[in-house]
């Protein structure tokens, strides 16, 4: 690399990371970027966590982000970039992307998303979801809000941890299953919990930083 750099944050968000070439990261809590830069191309690595990517054009270098299995390729765009357990999720600001999955050595081109498309898929390289989504619900985490758009009480569980240390543990996979929609604070942990227990007849206990769901 002609240049590399690592950047991890915690519990506050990190905004602004401007590189070298004045390409622009945001980076939300609890995650974790490698940059490095090569004569024919630039590579961020996303180790974990969500990003969101401002990047300036060069023809001659193209920019790259890889997750676990999968990576995301752009000549000049901005998008935001979402892991969690085993998915990645590609949310297009602006311009034109292309999602490829990793298999050891091989490459498969899955989709070339342009302004307004999501498209998430798992390490598997199975596509979950291929939607469209309003350019003003993407990287809702710099302003301190989560959206849920019919998403399941595990998925919403799991986006939720890394704004709170909270983990939720289901009785049965029925419950893991249940859809929630709607815009919540990532600083107000309990006001979802409290939403979840007035939508679905169940049970809501804390144990710690375990969050226990079972049936009423």
């Amino acid at each position: 690399p002609t240049f590399s750099q690592d950047f991890a944050s915690t519990n506050e968000k990190i905004l602004k990371i401007q590189l070298l070439d004045d390409s622009i990261i945001d980076l939300d809590k609890k995650s974790q970027i490698k940059v490095n830069y090569y004569q024919t191309k630039r590579v961020i690595e996303l180790e974990k966590g969500n990003a969101y990517f401002s990047v300036s054009k060069d023809k001659e270098k193209p920019f790259l982000v890889k997750t676990k299995d999968t990576l995301v390729e752009v000549l000049g765009t901005k998008f935001e970039v979402i892991t969690y357990d085993d998915k990645t999720m590609v949310n297009v600001f602006d311009g034109l992307v292309q999602v490829s999955h990793i298999d050891g050595f091989d490459k498969k081109i899955l989709a070339q998303l342009k302004k307004s498309e999501s498209f998430t898929l798992n390490n598997q390289g199975v596509i979950l979801n291929h939607d469209e989504i309003d350019i003003d619900e993407i990287a809702t985490w710099k302003k301190d809000i989560i959206k849920f758009d019919k998403t399941t009480l595990k998925d919403a569980s799991l986006l939720f941890e890394r704004y709170s240390n909270n983990k939720m543990e289901f009785e049965n996979e029925k419950l893991a299953e249940l859809k929630i929609s709607g815009k919540f604070s990532t600083l107000h942990y309990d006001s979802f919990l409290e939403s979840i227990k007035l939508i679905y007849p169940i049970k809501v206990k804390k144990e710690g930083l375990i969050v226990k769901i079972s049936k009423k």
